[in-house]
């Protein structure tokens, strides 16, 4: 398999000639001889087509090292298995949540027959994280006796009794610049545990107002949250990369999320 950014799915042969390390703030896409972006697909499906593999059938995983150290050492790789509300472990496609800058990073695809049995695990090339961000997070300089802090906005405005839309409501208005690697995590409610947070819905049934809950989940407990669907046309205006927004590779949960995150702000 070949181990390339998202960005780079539709010119998988261009961007390993280029050998440009991925940016830390897009996911990867682990493809494989049988994927009809391969470089050399015109080769291998035939082959693929012999043994009865195709891409839909292919069983991932994904392993990722910390940096290297200032002695040069390499620490070993581990296998990402934290599934959160938002993101998988086991598709494709690997969201940039599990890896950070100068991070070494490798998928392993397997094929499954009918039966489910499963072939030769292969391991991609390795890939270090690059440096280079999508998401510049402007920083306040410090004052006196103070640090340095991200900018932010929040405003809280009550919403009278007469209005025709949610009246007698409190609308909270946070704006936050999101940054490469950071967990945009919205909730009124105190948040401790992040992992069990992310990983088991009962833990998070106590977060009504949050991104913490999908729409299914929160069917019942209230009518609208902060995964509300967002029109196309807001969509659209701000799609500049590749693949952002595909459900079919990235999965319908982490689309939701950051169809919420204007790269902009």
């Amino acid at each position: 398999p070949i181990l390339v950014s998202l960005m780079d799915y539709d010119d998988v042969e261009t961007a390993q000639e280029k050998e440009k390390d991925p940016s830390p703030g897009y996911p990867l896409v682990c493809v494989t001889p049988c994927d009809p972006r391969y470089p050399k697909y015109t080769v291998t499906s035939e082959l693929c087509r012999q043994a009865g593999i195709n891409d839909s059938i292919i069983a991932y995983s994904w392993e990722v090292a910390m940096p290297t150290d200032t002695q040069g050492t390499r620490h070993p790789f581990e296998t990402v298995t934290d599934t959160t509300v938002y993101t998988r472990t086991d598709g494709k496609v690997l969201d940039s949540l599990y890896f950070s800058r100068r991070f070494h990073v490798r998928c392993v695809a397997q094929p499954v027959d009918g039966y489910g049995h499963r072939g030769v695990a292969l391991r991609s090339n390795i890939v270090t994280i690059g440096t280079e961000n999508i998401c510049h997070t402007p920083v306040k300089a410090g004052v006196s006796r103070g640090f340095q802090a991200q900018s932010f906005i929040a405003n809280l405005e009550y919403i009278e009794p007469g209005e025709p839309q949610h009246p007698n409501r409190l609308h909270i208005n946070i704006q936050v610049p999101h940054q490469d690697g950071m967990v945009p995590l919205v909730s009124t409610f105190p948040r401790h545990n992040l992992q069990f947070l992310l990983s088991r819905s009962v833990y998070r049934q106590q977060h009504v107002c949050s991104n913490l809950v999908t729409p299914r989940e929160r069917n019942g407990l209230t009518d609208t949250g902060f995964l509300d669907s967002v029109g196309d046309d807001d969509i659209i205006a701000r799609m500049g990369y590749a693949h952002q927004f595909d459900e079919d590779l990235r999965g319908k949960e982490t689309v939701d999320l950051y169809k919420h995150l204007a790269l902009k702000s």
